[in-house]
C-alpha cells in the first residue's frame, strides 16, 4: 500500500496482510525524506525501529518484540553524535544509559532498574 500527501509526495508505502500492517513499513516527512522505517509482523512492531530527522540523519534507532520496545536504544543529536544510548541487561533486569554531549563526549552514565 502507499499513501500520499496533497503535494503528490509519497506519505507512507508498506505491505499488508489481510488488511493489517505486516512487513516493512515507511513513513516520510512532506518534503520526501524519510521519517521511520519499521517491520510489523501482524500488526506489531518486530525487531529494529529506526526514525530519521528530516534532514536525512537518524534520530533514534529502538528494538520491538511484539509491539513493545525490547532491548536498548540509540538516539542521535540531529549532526549524527550519539545524544543518549541505553544499554540492558536481561539477567539483571538493569538498564544503563549513557548521556552525550553534543561533541559526543560522554556527559553522565546512570544505571536504572527496569520495571517492566
Amino acid at each position: 500500500y502507499a499513501t500520499y500527501f496533497e503535494n503528490g509526495v509519497k506519505e507512507t508505502e508498506g505491505e499488508n496482510k489481510n488488511g493489517v500492517i505486516h512487513g516493512i513499513n515507511k513513513i516520510y516527512y512532506s518534503s520526501g525524506v524519510l521519517s521511520f522505517e519499521g517491520v510489523y509482523d501482524q500488526g506489531e512492531l518486530q525487531g529494529k525501529a529506526i526514525s530519521y530527522y528530516e534532514q536525512g540523519n537518524q534520530k533514534g534507532v529502538f528494538y520491538y518484540n511484539k509491539g513493545k520496545k525490547q532491548g536498548g536504544y540509540t538516539l542521535y543529536y540531529p549532526q549524527g553524535t550519539k545524544q543518549e544510548e541505553s544499554v540492558v541487561n536481561n539477567e539483571l533486569l538493569t538498564q544503563t544509559v549513557t548521556y552525550y554531549y553534543q561533541t559526543g563526549t560522554p556527559q553522565r552514565i546512570e544505571n536504572k532498574v527496569r520495571e517492566d
